[in-house]
Formats: C-alpha cells, sequence, structure tokens
C-alpha cells in the first residue's frame, strides 16, 4: 500500500451510527447539553439534568455514551448488531470521537465505512476497500499476511501518558463546554491557543478572526462571570466544610457518620436515615423535634449500622441522639438547615409488610428458572436488608462437554443416557460437582413459545476420574424423561448446593431418523438465478417448521470452493412442503446466489436434525420463471413476525462458564424487550434499595431491586398487611404530594385506606422479587393475601416413614379449615384425610400434621413440597425431605465396593481398546452374535428378580394381615395399600380416539373400551405425561382445552375414565401417543373415525 494514499484519506471525519438498522442524515444539528467530567471520565449533562446516555453530536462528530453509567466511550465497541467500531482513545481534542476511514491502530491498519450514511464508522472485515484487501479481523494484508508496524497510530485502550510540561487540550464544541470547572481547557503555559469557532466548530488559531469583537467581549465577559460565580460557590463549600469539621471537633459525644444521614426524600415517602459509628440504636434514644422514635427505627443492612425511619412529618427540623441513661452529652442532627419548624410526630404507623405489584419486563430465562436455595425454587424474600460487606461474585470455571443425542419417538435411545463431561481439576470444582443436587430442563420450544420445562430431572453422577482429557466427572440423565422427549434444543441448568449456585448449559436431542432433501424434478436443470424447489421430509412430520427457527443452519458451496451462509426468507424460504433456494437473493440488491455454472454442495442443519448434504448442478443460460405471488406473500407475511434470535456460542458443545448464584443488571431485559408481568415486592425492601441508591452506597443486589421498580411502567397497586384487596399505589402517590404540599404531617397509609376504593380485578398471579433482585417461581396471589401462615417444625423422615410436622398455632389447624397437597397444587396432587385412602392426619390438639407415605405413591424418597392452602391465610410450602440414616462403617463399605467396581470397570475399558486395536473386524462380527444372547439372559434375570420380590411381597401383605392400624401406617404401603400391577392399559383393548365436539370445539376423546374401569381410573390417576406424535401436552383442570392440552375425564362414579385432547397434533394416518404413569411408560397406536 502506498502511504501517501493514506494521508489523503478522511481519517477522523463526523460519522454516525444509531443502534436500530435506521441512520439518520448526515446535517444533524448538535446535541443540547455540556460536557462535565467525574473522577476523570467525560460525561453530558441535557438540559434537564440529567446524564445523557447513547449517541449524541457534538460539533458535527459523533460520540457514545454508555448505556449504564453514561461515560465516553473510546477504543474498540461491538455494537448489538455484532458490528465493531472504534473511538479516538487520544486526548489530543478527539477523544471519544467516531473513527471513520482509514486509520492505525496498534500498529494495524483498519477501515471504517466514511461513505454509507447508513452504516459509516463500521470496520469492514473479509473484503477490499480503494484496492486494498483486510483480513476477517479488519487488518490490512498483503500477500495474505497482515502488514504491522510497530507502535504506529492510536492505542486501543485510552492513552493516560502525557508529555512532562505539555497540557493536553480539552476539545470544546459548538456552545458547549467540557471543563467540569468552567474552564476553556487551554495550556497553563500558554502554548497551545487552541479555539473553536462559534459558527463551524472548526478549530482555529489566535490569528483568525471568524468572530466580530462584540461577540469575543460578550464571550469573555460571560465567561469571567461564570468562573467568579463557580469560585465564590467553591469557597462557600470549603467555609462549611470547615465549620462542620470544627463543630465535629467540639462534640466529645458523636455516634452518626454524617455523611449518610440525614433526610432523604422519595418522592411518594420520606425518611431519616442514621449511620452508626458503633452500637445500634437500642443503646441510645433517638429523638426527633422532641418524640422518641427509637423503637420505630428498622434496619437498611444486615450489619446494623444503617437505620431508617419512615417520617410522619413534611419538614422535621432536629434529629437528637443521646445515651440510653440519661446522660447530658448529646449529638444534634440539623435535618433541614434550621428552617423549618414543624409539629412534633405523634404516631409511628409504618408501611409495616405493605407489598407493592408492578408491571416489570422480564426475560424467558427469569420466567424458566426462577431462584433456586438448598435445591427448592423459592416462593418468598429471606430478608428485606441488604449485606454491604458482600464482594462481587466471580463464580467458578466449569468447563462443560457433550455430544448431540439421538432420540427415538419416546425420546430414548436403547436405554443409553445423555452425558455430560464436567471439567473438576481444582478443589473448588470437585467440591461443586460432588455438591450437584438437582438438574432442570427447558426445551426451547416454538419460534414463540416458552418451551416446556422439568424442574426436576433425575440423574446420577460417576466419581471425577482422571482421564487423557483432565479430571472429569459425569453426569448421567436417564432419556425419555418429561419434557425431555422432543428433538430440539434444551437449555439445561445444574444446581450445587456447594455454593448454592448454578451453570446453564445446552443439549441437542436429534432424531435418529434423517432428514431427507430430495431435488424435485422441476428443478432438474436450474440456470443461473432460477429457484431450485427441494422436497424436504423427516419421519413422522407433515411440516418442518424447524427451517425457520433461528438456530437451523444451510450454508452453499459454489463450484468455486467458496462457500456462503444462507439467510431464511433472504436466500431461501420453506413452503408448500419444499425447500426453496433462492437462485437470486430476495434482497435490494437482488445478488445472484447461483451466479456460477457447475456443481454446487448445500449443507443442511435443522434444529433437531443431523446434518445432510445435497449436491445438484446448476448449468449455464439466462433464469426464465415466474413469480408465485401466493408464495411471496406468505414470504413477506413470515417476515414481519419475531423469529427470535440465535446465539452461537449458548448452543456450544464444550465451552468454560462460569457459576451463577443470583442475576445482575445485565440480566434484566434492555428497554422495549422482554414479557411484561406482574411482579410483587416488599415494600420494605423496595425503599432500602432505594435509600441505599441515593446515598450512594448500594451493591449490586440493591441496584437489581431498584433498577426492576425504576423500569417498571404502567399500572402499580399495593396491599396492605395482612389485606385482602389491593388498592392503586399511582391514587396513594398523587394524594402523598398533596398532602406534603399543604406542610405538617404526611399521609398515613391508614387515612388513605379511609377513602380509598380497592381494585375490582386484582391480579391473579405474579413472580416476586427477592432480597438479591432475582425472581421466585409464579406464584398465584393467595400466596400474598390473608394473615401470614404459623411456622412449622420438622419436616424430615427415613424413606418409607410418615412425616411429622409441628406449630405452635394450634388454631390454624383447625378440622376442616386446611387443604394439603403435595408437589405442586393441583386436583390431582391433593391429599386425601378419607378412611379409604388415608393419606394426612391432622392433630389439633397437639399442634401436628402427619404425612403417611401412601400420599407420595411410592415415592416417600428424596424431597417434595407440602402446600397448606388456608382461606384468611396467605399459602405457605413447606419442605420435605426423606434422608437415609446410614452408619459410618457401612458407608465405608460401600464407597470400597463402588472403587472396586470402577477399577474393574477401567480395566476392562483399557483390555477391550488393546483388543481392538489387534483385531477390529473379527471382535464386530463376534460382538454382534453375542450381544443378542447376552441381552436375553439379562433381561431373564431382572425378570425373575421382579417375580421373586413380587411374591415377596404378597407373602407380607398375608402376614401383616392381623397387625394393627397404626403399625400398617408405620410401614412401607405395601398390598392392597400399594395399587395393583396391572397400571398399564392392555394393547389388545385397542384404545381408539373419536372426534367431537365438546363446549362448542372440535376435540379428540381418547377411551378404552373393553378395559376394566378399574384399572383405567387408577393407570389415569398416575398419570404424568402425555405427548401426541411426540409433542408434548400438558395437564389442565378445566374441560375448555386450548392447545396442546389434555383434560382427564370422569364418569357418573366419579372414576377416571377417558382423556380429552385437543386436536391439532392428530393426523390423517397413525397417531402415536405417549403415555407416562409412575415412571412406566408406553406407546398407542390410536385411530380415528376416518380410519376406522
Amino acid at each position: 500500500m502506498v502511504r501517501k494514499g493514506f494521508k489523503n484519506l478522511a481519517i477522523g471525519m463526523a460519522a454516525c451510527m444509531m443502534l436500530s438498522q435506521s441512520f439518520p442524515a448526515l446535517a444533524v444539528g448538535n446535541t443540547e447539553g455540556h460536557w462535565q467530567k467525574e473522577e476523570g471520565s467525560w460525561t453530558f449533562i441535557n438540559p434537564q439534568g440529567e446524564k445523557q446516555k447513547g449517541w449524541i453530536v457534538s460539533e458535527g462528530a459523533w460520540y457514545l455514551l454508555k448505556e449504564d453509567s453514561g461515560i465516553l466511550q473510546s477504543g474498540w465497541w461491538k455494537s448489538p448488531s455484532g458490528k465493531w467500531f472504534f473511538f479516538h482513545t487520544a486526548h489530543d481534542g478527539s477523544f471519544g470521537k467516531l473513527c471513520t476511514g482509514w486509520q492505525w491502530i496498534d500498529g494495524y491498519c483498519y477501515y471504517f465505512e466514511d461513505q454509507d450514511s447508513a452504516h459509516l464508522g463500521e470496520l469492514l472485515t473479509a473484503g477490499a476497500k480503494d484496492g486494498y484487501s483486510v483480513d476477517e479481523d479488519g487488518r490490512w494484508v498483503e500477500n495474505g499476511k497482515p502488514v504491522y508496524e510497530q507502535g504506529k497510530g492510536l492505542l486501543s485502550k485510552e492513552d493516560g501518558q502525557q508529555v512532562a510540561g505539555v497540557s493536553r487540550s480539552i476539545p470544546e464544541v459548538l456552545g458547549v463546554n467540557r471543563s467540569s470547572s468552567g474552564g476553556s481547557g487551554r495550556s497553563s503555559g500558554g502554548s497551545s491557543g487552541r479555539s473553536f469557532g462559534s459558527g463551524s466548530g472548526s478549530v482555529s488559531n489566535s490569528t483568525n478572526n471568524q468572530q466580530s469583537s462584540t461577540e469575543k467581549q460578550k464571550e469573555d465577559a460571560e465567561k469571567k462571570a461564570r468562573e467568579e460565580k463557580e469560585k465564590k460557590e467553591q469557597e462557600k463549600k470549603e467555609q462549611e466544610k470547615k465549620e462542620q469539621e470544627e463543630q465535629e471537633k467540639k462534640e466529645v459525644f458523636s455516634v452518626l457518620e454524617r455523611e449518610h444521614s440525614g433526610v432523604v426524600n422519595l418522592g411518594f415517602d420520606k425518611y431519616i436515615v442514621l449511620s452508626f459509628k458503633e452500637g445500634r440504636p437500642e443503646d441510645y434514644k433517638v429523638e426527633v423535634d422532641g418524640t422518641d422514635i427509637t423503637e420505630a427505627l428498622t434496619p437498611i443492612d444486615t450489619a446494623g449500622k444503617l437505620w431508617k425511619w419512615e417520617s410522619t412529618v413534611v419538614s422535621p427540623k432536629n434529629l437528637t441522639i443521646s445515651k440510653k441513661d440519661g446522660g447530658e452529652e448529646k449529638e444534634i442532627l440539623s435535618l433541614n438547615s434550621g428552617e423549618a419548624k414543624e409539629a412534633p410526630a405523634r404516631s409511628f404507623e409504618s408501611s409495616g409488610d405493605l407489598s407493592l405489584v408492578i408491571k416489570g419486563k422480564v426475560t424467558k430465562e427469569e420466567l424458566n428458572y426462577p431462584s433456586v436455595q438448598a435445591g427448592r425454587e423459592r416462593t418468598k424474600e429471606s430478608r428485606t436488608t441488604f449485606d454491604l460487606s458482600e464482594q462481587e461474585e466471580k463464580g467458578i470455571p466449569i468447563t462443560y462437554y457433550f455430544k448431540a443425542f439421538p432420540v427415538d419417538f419416546k425420546g430414548e435411545n436403547n436405554g443409553k443416557p445423555i452425558k455430560y463431561e464436567l471439567l473438576a481439576e481444582t478443589e473448588e470444582q470437585k467440591k461443586w460437582f460432588e455438591g450437584i443436587d438437582s438438574i432442570s430442563s427447558v426445551s426451547e420450544g416454538s419460534l414463540y413459545g416458552l418451551g416446556n420445562k422439568n424442574a426436576s430431572l433425575k440423574f446420577t453422577k460417576e466419581a471425577v476420574q482422571k482421564t487423557k482429557h483432565g479430571e472429569l466427572g459425569v453426569v448421567n440423565i436417564p432419556a425419555g424423561q418429561d419434557n425431555l422427549k422432543s428433538q430440539g434444543w434444551y437449555q439445561v441448568k445444574i444446581h450445587s448446593s456447594y455454593d448454592d449456585s448454578t451453570i446453564t448449559i445446552p443439549l441437542e436431542l436429534v432424531s435418529q431418523d434423517k432428514l431427507v432433501l430430495q431435488q424435485a424434478p422441476e428443478s432438474s436443470t436450474p440456470k443461473q438465478g432460477e429457484t431450485i424447489r427441494f422436497m424436504a421430509k423427516a419421519p413422522g412430520k407433515m411440516y418442518l417448521s424447524e427451517f425457520g427457527e433461528p438456530s437451523s443452519k444451510l450454508v452453499l458451496k459454489k463450484p468455486d470452493g467458496s462457500s456462503q451462509k444462507l439467510e431464511y426468507l433472504k436466500d431461501f424460504y420453506y413452503y408448500d412442503g419444499a425447500l426453496l433456494l433462492y437462485g437470486k437473493s430476495k434482497d435490494e440488491e437482488g445478488s445472484l446466489l447461483t451466479d456460477q455454472p457447475g456443481q454446487y454442495v448445500l449443507t443442511v442443519k435443522l434444529n433437531g436434525y443431523g446434518k445432510i448434504k445435497q449436491r445438484f448442478e446448476v448449468f449455464d443460460g439466462k433464469a426464465k420463471e415466474e413469480q408465485d405471488e401466493k408464495e411471496e406473500k406468505a414470504r413477506k407475511r413470515d417476515g414481519e413476525k419475531d423469529r427470535g434470535s440465535f446465539d452461537a456460542i449458548s448452543h456450544a458443545t464444550s465451552r468454560e462458564v462460569l457459576t451463577k448464584k443470583k442475576p445482575n443488571l445485565s440480566d434484566l431485559p434492555k428497554l422495549g424487550e422482554g414479557e411484561e408481568k406482574d411482579l410483587s415486592i416488599s415494600y420494605d425492601l423496595l425503599t432500602n434499595a432505594l435509600l441505599l441508591r441515593e446515598l450512594g452506597i448500594s451493591n449490586s443486589d440493591a441496584d437489581l431491586v431498584a433498577a426492576r421498580f425504576l423500569r417498571s411502567r404502567g399500572e402499580k397497586y399495593f396491599l396492605p398487611e395482612e389485606g385482602k384487596k389491593f388498592y392503586d399505589f399511582t391514587t396513594y402517590f398523587a394524594a402523598y404530594k398533596d398532602k406534603a404540599a399543604e406542610g405538617g404531617e404526611t399521609l398515613s397509609l391508614a387515612d388513605f385506606l379511609k377513602t380509598a376504593e380497592a381494585l375490582r380485578r386484582p391480579p391473579s398471579s405474579f413472580y416476586r422479587i427477592l432480597e438479591d433482585g432475582s425472581l421466585s417461581k409464579e406464584l398465584s396471589t393467595e400466596y400474598l393475601t390473608g394473615k401470614k401462615a404459623p411456622e412449622f417444625t420438622g419436616g424430615v423422615a427415613q424413606p418409607g416413614e410418615k412425616m411429622v410436622l409441628e406449630t405452635k398455632d394450634n388454631e390454624y389447624l383447625q378440622e376442616g379449615k386446611l387443604t394439603l397437597y403435595l408437589d405442586k397444587q393441583n386436583i390431582t396432587t391433593k391429599l386425601s384425610s378419607g378412611s379409604y385412602a388415608k393419606q394426612f392426619a391432622i392433630l389439633e390438639e397437639e399442634g401436628k400434621i402427619i404425612i403417611y407415605p401412601k400420599a407420595f405413591k411410592g415415592k416417600a424418597e428424596g424431597k417434595h413440597t407440602l402446600i397448606l392452602v388456608r382461606e384468611g391465610y396467605q399459602t405457605l410450602e413447606l419442605p420435605l425431605s426423606f434422608e437415609e440414616a446410614v452408619e459410618k462403617q457401612e458407608e465405608k463399605t460401600e464407597e470400597k465396593k463402588e472403587e472396586k467396581t470402577e477399577e474393574k470397570k477401567e480395566e476392562k475399558k483399557e483390555e477391550k481398546t488393546e483388543e481392538k486395536t489387534e483385531e477390529k473386524k473379527e471382535e464386530k462380527t463376534e460382538e454382534k452374535k453375542e450381544e443378542k444372547p447376552e441381552e436375553k439372559k439379562e433381561d431373564e434375570k431382572s425378570e425373575k428378580k421382579e417375580t421373586v420380590a413380587e411374591e415377596k411381597k404378597q407373602e407380607e401383605t398375608v402376614n401383616s394381615s392381623d397387625v394393627s392400624r397404626g403399625e400398617k401406617e408405620n410401614k412401607k404401603p405395601v398390598g392392597k395399600e400399594k395399587p395393583e400391577k396391572k397400571k398399564i392399559i392392555d394393547s389388545s383393548s385397542k384404545p381408539t380416539v373419536k372426534k367431537k365436539k365438546h363446549h362448542k370445539r372440535d376435540v379428540m376423546e381418547l377411551s378404552f373400551p373393553g378395559e376394566d374401569e378399574e384399572v383405567v381410573d387408577s393407570y389415569l390417576r398416575s398419570l404424568t405425561g402425555i405427548s401426541v406424535n411426540r409433542i408434548p401436552y400438558t395437564e389442565t383442570l378445566s374441560s375448555s382445552l386450548k392447545e396442546k392440552e389434555y383434560y382427564l375425564e370422569r364418569d357418573s362414579e366419579d372414576r377416571r375414565s377417558t382423556v380429552l385432547l385437543s386436536p391439532e397434533s392428530f393426523t390423517k394416518a397413525t397417531n402415536i401417543i405417549s403415555m407416562k404413569a409412575d415412571g412406566q411408560s408406553m406407546a398407542l397406536k390410536a385411530y380415528t373415525d376416518e380410519q376406522a
């Protein structure tokens, strides 16, 4: 490259860029406001006195102010759309300006767009400009290698070096001064002499007269007046500070840190905040204008250093602190500069446990993965104070490995589990792996849905072992579990009790059946630029919407060897059962895709399918084809839909991730994004967060809690303590302001509620904002309304034994008032206290609840949740846990056995690998012959074991017939207490599906003709999941079905007899209905009326 050519390029010209794809014209006026320097960083203050954020124009040049802090951006910056930009880093009058044209940075030369107004400032990558080529990183290359000149150009980071004796000038802009002190930013030595003209904003020296003498005199006079004003204000501040220091020296008795003590106005409430140097409020007597408020103070932080009082007067005058023993020593804090003289506070009505409900934007991640503590999804905050001593969370680095897992229509793979390998080489990583206690999954679902969730996947762990890849721990997840059957992408969250943190890693289930792509006969001789049709098929599917998934990938390899990634709707489209590959792109330029005659290779990777390649030939000649109007309308209609986004990194099969305990500000959805949900928050937690923010001493938890409130839009409601009705918070805020304008006492909640009207339609459900800013699971309003439920103890038992919980509030256990649910709240999980199938008992006088093993339906092990519902009380969730009581000696012997078996496994693996290298072909044929008889033997052994175990159980039932009823309840459920083994419907009964009208809507009715009614009822009672043609359905308690829902219909004797299913997943072909109950799966071939 000729260096002279670089000098002629427009380096540093004014450029512009906005976050959206639309771009403003270059002729943009300067942004109103002024520059201000804070702690060495530049910010821009708008006319409203707020920090400007985002893009601004100064002197025709564009600058970027960071969205989170408002600080001026410098150096490299990547936009949300993935484009790179660079902002000047040198303090030479151009600091922070957007770079355009050719630029030398860190010894390499780059080109930034300087012509196209829609893409100004974007870094050019893998292309050419002015006859020069750049690589994929944007660096100028010659002969395939980047050109490098050490020390040339700008530094990629801010240039903090400064030559001794030289002051770098502060760039001024038209009508704007960046100096925080009001100075011109010129050199103290007077050598620089730089200034900016008032008209064009261009730099001129002292000899260039572009202003009239009158304007110059006026400007100098304004500048002098401004400097004098600032000087007086500074002198006043110094004098006040000096007086305060002298006063503090005089006061022998001083317990407050005055920097963080005083009146803080939140707009809708006013507080007096006290920051204690030592001790707590109970050690002193605290008064406001003569009224003792000591007992009314509530804490802000967990250490008990910061306290607050909700002021009952608009302008309190003085706060006085004295020793509790009544000594003469006092500390007086002036709250309103001694001007206000209001009546002392007379009441201490605080907001107490008031709850706010706001409309907040949340991410799908938050909705699918609520906060977890000790392996359980949370429902309420554990505290309303903040731990200011907490250090910033760093997280533990965990590297994972996984492969796409092939599955059949049941979501299974011949009994093989899904495997995750986790690198565990450090002690911290090993402890984290050992502490893994829960795993959940969420399918990425359709393009627009949340996907299906399984909050508690079954799993096993293999101990950490040394391998050639390092020390690895293996997690095995049995395939075919609920909501882990359909092919596609899933997000799997693994939680560890070691530090109560999680990692989120991907999983892809791919179909064992291959996708079929065949070139259509009508497209057998395509010319350059013609559309090519491929018939796309997948076993068991009528339509392939996966072509439109953001995660799908299509790559076209051309005859010259070059490859191009294809974009949906622009380069290809799926329509009428065919994949349309456009020879000419559907963009503004209309560039040719099939621009070369010869052999092409189309590589297709769809969501939930393995990768396939399809070869085809394009012939020389001009394209001759007609436009299909219906297809074009459909394509444009699909283009208007939000198809989501795809992050390739989040689907990486091997990657290092950091464990995470809680969310932070970066996890909140950006403005205009996210889903709107009702969020509930403790008023005390919110005010503590806002007070810390106003005082400038908040932490990440307080910032996140405050941000959720400050970013909320729309209606806001509040619920008084132990209340049942919601009231409009905005109306209360307006009344509070009106009352404050009158002076005197503030408006109390009690006075407001005397005349306020309750909402007619309160929210039906909400997500609770917790103390770290994370969200609970979705809760019904009953979790918030009414009195607080009492505390319980107990809830721990050995597997198979009864569970006992105790409380001191006997009245809460009043007979007939309490309803109990296990693990989730619906009609199928409601516990019965009847004599026929007694699952629990309430001993009111003793204050006990007893849960019998039969309530757990054969799963009296692990962790469970008991849900208590009583009218007039808040719904309560209690943890239940079955824990093994094993002696240490038994544990040691078991560990030794496991170690021996693991050693044997390793030895066998090593022997097999050696044998394979010697005789691969022979061993393959031998394995095929030997596998089948070995499998049969193992199956016969397992069947024998099951029959023997069943016979033993029956014998125990006969022998225990004379045992008292109380002793039976303490044993594991056997005999008649357990359902008969015949749970699965007999395939010979030929279950049928009929279409019928239900609530004026077509539904599919699954029935079991010829099957015993009791067997059907028993099976359907224990049903845990249904899918139709591999599409999962969810149970609903309402008989008015929505899409992909099923309802269990009952007969006249209240037995579950038939299943009603929504019809959209059924086809005219054979329908496979997969059903799972108590861990037993079965697949039924159901025939519709049309087939019959």
